[in-house]
């Protein structure tokens, strides 16, 4: 299972979700295909992530560090 749940809703249309995390979510509330679930989006925390820099030619030369927030898990209900 992955980061990403495709959910109906009650007016038939679908959305696709994804969030780090999302996967453990839904094996914690026991979900499974076709019941019915309430997703809550908690909270953002903030990370430090490495991106790589890149010459002329694509090759990586480096790394730069970048502050970006990362979403913490969804809770999902039934």
């Amino acid at each position: 299972m992955g980061n990403t749940i495709t959910l109906l809703w009650k007016n038939g249309r679908e959305r696709t979700v994804w969030g780090t995390g999302l996967a453990e979510s839904i094996n914690q509330a026991g979900a499974k295909i076709g019941d019915s679930i309430k997703l809550e989006r908690q909270r953002q925390q903030a990370v430090t992530i490495q991106i790589p820099e890149r010459d002329q030619n694509g090759q990586i030369i480096g790394q730069t560090e970048k502050q970006v927030n990362r979403k913490t898990p969804c809770n999902l209900r039934e």
